[in-house]
């Protein structure tokens, strides 16, 4: 609630308040803090026909009203804030109409139910305006406001900043061992802050003495570990970890921090160790969140980075599950009012998209690519503006298309599809070859926009993984995307100013729809990956002009990894022979344009799908690759009438696979027989069939 002291301050057309009236405004407070709505409601009617326009009353009044309805109506609430807003002279749309002190409380409630809608952009920009004038705030507003804005930073993946915000509580805000008052009613981590009362005072890990109550301690840490672990700074995490284990260790947020850093660690089977499946504790409405649904959620993104993908299906659909049946116990909102009949804290906690999202990855890894389609157009629902998920559909489009290439390596299993018959007896005996051993066949929908796992459909789902991923700011040094020395510049006069505020402002382009853009690396991959497959796409298609197009491009990107400089020299290839300039494929497919190929780490790996993170697509080694790609490069001299370079290539690739036990294609065994018939020695020919097709011996 708004201040009970100082009624006529913002108010013009108010006097001065009377003894009589602050008593009704500080009974008001009191029963709003005794949960005794109807009484608080009836102390400031009392009041408000003494003061009928003061904004404050009103702002209160609404406030108590909502919590009375169980914030569910926010609608009203968000309508009434609008109003006073034009009663103080300022715009709720515009936070640079932001200018008195007594305006912030409207803007603060806000960007609170701003923040539970998830519009995360839009209460950035209202806190960061509170915050310019946070030194003349009440204290516990001030407190708010800062928490608030730090756990916005997270959202929006400024990890730096939520940093720098925690340091500026320590040392400037929270001092004089400060008891925080709860005088504004819509605050998330209430509840929390009830576990850790009736605990000693803690010291500022920063050596100040300045005591800080134990419940606000418990949420900066959080708030440190949290930060440390987007940052991937372990070490930080783990320091910060062992602090909030000695002040809050059996809180059920602690073990889930506890278990990330574990899991940040790779080291997953002490990260399930952590995991207790909690009994649902009904508190959902009051406090938007189900320990049930993160524990499925939490457990089945473990097993997963475990490898265990169809485990990890079966806990992220019990999420699913748990978070409907949630979700289902409230009311059916009011027509043309969505967020109606339901509390505002629970408005933001239906994570069906997420949990559709995980699902389909995993679906995905499972080598279920049409199941994990179904998952993962639905959450484009929702997450349309996010380049990976547009990634992820044409990954599965691809995968159903060409589910695995193992099987072109494994000689053993597809020697017999070499000869496809004979014909006549004894001396008069003739073999019959197959025309083509490959089975890619392209099947094509009759409209591209259909969603349907499809190449076609997957060419339009890279396009706007593109399209948006171009649009997408992405500079050099910010934070979010660049690591850099956590607060060792924190009071510098270039990071604050002379008052220690920090420097928190963001602009709207530093938001990433994408939050784990936070490295280079993983934007680099994640771009070369979307050229990588839309190449592939193209030339299965037939498109050779755009397969080239997106290969040379490919090759062009700078740090570019070994796998994606293999796949862009393989389709430049293939596509200028398919376009009949066969001369100019040759450069692509010389064996030093291999450099050593990488597995790719858990975090790398997520984006990629041509790539060998798994043992069904090859090459698995940098002298497999090498193979393939003087396979090509024989087949290529073959094609222009050069046998006898093709002939000593190919035996080159024979022997290196029988010294060296390298995989080879089964196509290299057609080329050679292709080779030596165009020789004109049968003999050998014959020798190869029955070496690789004892059948027809």
């Amino acid at each position: 609630m708004a201040d009970t002291e100082n009624y006529d301050a913002g108010s013009e057309n108010s006097s001065q308040a009377s003894e009589q009236e602050k008593a009704l405004a500080l009974g008001a407070q009191a029963e709003f803090e005794k949960k005794n709505y109807a009484a608080a409601i009836q102390l400031l009617s009392k009041l408000e026909s003494s003061r009928p326009q003061d904004p404050k009353v009103i702002h209160n009044k609404a406030i108590v009203n909502c919590f009375k309805a169980g914030l569910t109506n926010i609608s009203q609430l968000r309508k009434a804030l609008t109003s006073i807003a034009k009663q103080l002279q300022c715009n709720l749309e515009d936070p640079k109409t932001l200018v008195d002190v007594d305006q912030c409380y409207v803007f603060y409630n806000e960007a609170v139910t701003l923040y539970f809608l998830r519009q995360y952009p839009k209460t950035l920009q209202i806190l960061t305006k509170i915050f310019s004038l946070v030194e003349q705030l009440d204290e516990s507003l001030a407190r708010q406001v800062c928490f608030l804005l730090a756990e916005v930073y997270l959202r929006l993946n400024f990890p730096i900043k939520t940093l720098k915000m925690v340091h500026f509580m320590e040392t400037s805000l929270l001092s004089h061992g400060a008891k925080l008052k709860s005088t504004l009613p819509l605050e998330r981590e209430r509840d929390k802050e009830k576990d850790c009362e009736g605990k000693e005072d803690l010291k500022s890990s920063f050596g100040d003495e300045l005591l800080i109550p134990p419940g606000v301690r418990i949420r900066l840490q959080r708030l440190k570990i949290r930060a440390n672990l987007s940052l991937s700074k372990r070490e930080e995490a783990e320091r910060e970890l062992a602090l909030l284990s000695e002040i809050d260790p059996e809180n059920a947020a602690t073990l889930f921090l506890k278990s990330k850093t574990l899991f940040v660690k790779a080291n997953y089977a002490e990260s399930l160790k952590q995991f207790k499946l909690p009994e649902d504790d009904g508190l959902f409405k009051e406090r938007g969140e189900s320990d049930v649904v993160m524990y499925h959620n939490n457990t089945g993104c473990v097993y997963h980075a475990m490898g265990k993908y169809h485990l990890a299906c079966l806990h992220f659909q019990k999420s699913l599950n748990k978070s409907s049946e949630l979700l289902a116990e409230f009311p059916k909102p009011v027509s043309g009012d969505p967020i109606s009949n339901r509390p505002l804290v629970t408005i933001g906690s239906n994570y069906k998209y997420e949990l559709l999202y995980n699902m389909g990855v995993s679906l995905l890894y499972a080598r279920k690519p049409a199941d994990a389609f179904d998952c993962l157009i639905e959450t484009v629902q929702l997450h349309h503006r996010d380049p990976l998920i547009w990634l992820r559909l044409a990954e599965c489009c691809i995968q159903v298309h060409k589910p695995e290439n193992r099987k072109d390596f494994r000689l053993t299993e597809r020697q017999r599809e070499i000869v496809k018959a004979t014909a006549g007896f004894g001396s008069h005996r003739k073999v019959i070859l197959s025309s083509r051993i490959s089975n890619d066949n392209c099947k094509s929908s009759e409209n591209a926009a259909i969603p349907v796992p499809t190449l076609e459909f997957g060419t339009l789902a890279l396009r706007n993984a593109e399209l948006l991923l171009n649009k997408l700011t992405i500079p050099n040094s910010t934070e979010g995307i660049c690591l850099i020395n956590l607060l060792s510049n924190v009071g510098n006069k270039d990071e604050s100013d002379s008052k220690g505020k920090p420097d928190l402002n963001v602009t709207l382009s530093e938001v990433s729809t994408l939050s784990k853009l936070r490295k280079p690396e993983f934007y680099r991959n994640l771009k070369n990956t979307i050229i990588a497959d839309s190449s592939y796409a193209a030339l299965c298609l037939g498109d050779y002009l755009t397969s080239l197009y997106k290969a040379e491009e490919l090759l062009t990107q700078p740090h570019l990894s070994g796998n994606h400089k293999l796949l862009g020299h393989l389709y430049a290839a293939e596509s200028l022979v398919l376009l009949n300039r066969i001369n100019e494929a040759v450069p692509h497919l010389h064996p030093e344009n291999v450099t050593k190929l990488s597995n790719f780490s858990p975090s790398e790996s997520e984006i990629t799908q041509h790539l060998p993170h798994t043992s069904d697509w090859f090459p698995l080694s940098t002298q497999t690759a090498k193979v393939v790609l003087q396979y090509n490069l024989s087949t290529v001299y073959a094609m222009r009438g050069e046998y006898d370079k093709a002939g000593e290539l190919v035996r080159q690739l024979w022997n290196a696979s029988k010294s060296h036990g390298i995989d080879v294609p089964i196509q290299v065994v057609t080329l050679a027989l292709y080779v030596e018939l165009q020789l004109g020695r049968t003999e050998i020919a014959r020798n190869i069939i029955k070496q690789h097709c004892p059948q027809y011996r």
